[in-house]
């Protein structure tokens, strides 16, 4: 029954698809619709990887938080973090030309597939006006996944070895370099010469 400012009105319409319940750890209620929990929010599984450029914390957060209320929504902002990511690091105004530098620098191949994807996708859905129809949880997941990778590899990773290397002896990392040196050269010496 819904209240009137002076009497109650008999509810015409019920609805089968909303349900409340009461969370047994807490004791609040919960909001169901449809089989989906709509309050409280759900706690997002994906944790804003330690290392992601402050400036696109928000994005990945914001993604993180809309996940399974709308998948399209956290897909479009988990390109834009991708994207913006691979800029970022690479100091590249374009996405195209800072996947290239990523890929001279050494990021796996698996990674720049998955990046080339979520380029080329982003930009059909951009150029056909809509907002990424197809995008489902599974591709959410794999975008998270793929801005994890990302920052694993050209900013946690890089930044432990040149970590490691700081704290090698100066004269250690010189006779290193001279025995590679060495080694080079002796590898050339080997190498047969191809025929005129």
């Amino acid at each position: 029954m819904r209240k009137t400012p002076t009497t109650y009105v008999k509810t015409e319409e019920v609805l089968s698809d909303l349900g409340i319940s009461t969370c047994e750890a807490c004791t609040a209620k919960c909001l169901w619709f449809e089989g989906q929990l709509v309050f409280p929010a759900q706690v997002s599984a994906h944790q804003v990887p330690a290392d992601l450029p402050p400036e696109l914390q928000r994005d990945f957060e914001e993604a993180a938080s809309i996940a399974a209320a709308s998948p399209r929504a956290s897909a479009a902002l988990l390109r834009m973090c991708v994207e913006g990511l691979c800029k970022t690091i690479t100091g590249k105004d374009k996405f195209e030309s800072a996947i290239e530098v990523l890929e001279q620098q050494g990021i796996p191949d698996e990674i720049i597939i998955a990046m080339d994807v979520v380029r080329l996708t982003g930009n059909e859905a951009l150029h056909a006006g809509k907002l990424y129809g197809s995008d489902d949880g599974k591709t959410v997941a794999i975008l998270f996944r793929l801005a994890s990778l990302i920052v694993n590899w050209a900013i946690t990773e890089k930044a432990a070895l040149k970590d490691l290397i700081d704290k090698i002896p100066p004269e250690k990392l010189e006779h290193i370099k001279e025995r590679r040196q060495k080694a080079a050269a002796k590898a050339a010496l080997k190498t047969p010469r191809s025929s005129l």
